[in-house]
């Protein structure tokens, strides 16, 4: 595993997961009430008939539920965005769930 910028100040961590061990190690470590930021992908629907299309987001997530599933090799981490940019995609105290693989 990576570990990148610490602030200890702030009670920030960056790490870059390179194995699946680390997506276990990482599941240990997050707690609800934690929060994250993470790239991922957003649906974003222009009407309510419409299919919608992916776009890519940055999103600061209030964990809620934390799992790991080996067979995957994958971490889900769900819970509701706290904040994202850019602001027209992201809906603040929507839910969310961010795969680390």
């Amino acid at each position: 595993m990576k570990l990148g910028k610490q602030d200890p100040k702030e009670g920030e961590i960056r790490l870059t997961p390179e194995n699946t061990e680390d997506l276990w190690h990482i599941e240990r470590l997050l707690q609800v009430g934690d929060r994250i930021i993470s790239k991922t992908w957003r649906r974003f629907k222009a009407t309510e008939d419409d299919a919608g299309e992916k776009k890519p987001v940055t999103i600061k997530l209030l964990v809620e539920k934390v799992e790991f599933s080996r067979y995957s090799n994958r971490l889900r981490v769900t819970g509701k965005i706290i904040s994202g940019t850019p602001e027209e995609f992201v809906q603040q105290g929507a839910y969310h769930t961010i795969d680390i693989e």
